[in-house]
């Protein structure tokens, strides 16, 4: 569960980067993702999924090609990045499909 204490840094920093960059164009959106972002913590996955037993997951729900981030080195993937997280839930592996 240790990786995903990180995800709300990790999801909302690029996010509030990229806002900044547009900041005149859409200057409520970088304010709103701004007061938002310190509420997701008090979302706590980690807890929930622990709170539920050993063998709870998260299920994407969406997971296709067009979800998946690859970055390669000299044509190798080296590492993946998962998007769009809308449809995931979480649930005992046995029931996942």
């Amino acid at each position: 569960m240790e990786i995903l204490e990180g995800l709300t840094d990790f999801s909302s920093g690029p996010i509030v980067t990229f806002l900044e960059d547009i900041e005149g164009e859409k200057p409520y959106v970088l304010e709103w993702v701004t007061k938002f972002t310190p509420q997701m913590s008090k979302v706590n996955i980690v807890e929930t999924l622990e709170s539920n037993g050993p063998l709870v997951c998260i299920v994407h729900g969406d997971y296709w090609n067009n979800n998946m981030l690859f970055k390669y080195e000299d044509g190798i993937p080296v590492s993946l990045r998962i998007l769009d997280f809308q449809l995931s839930i979480h649930q005992a592996i046995h029931l996942a499909t």
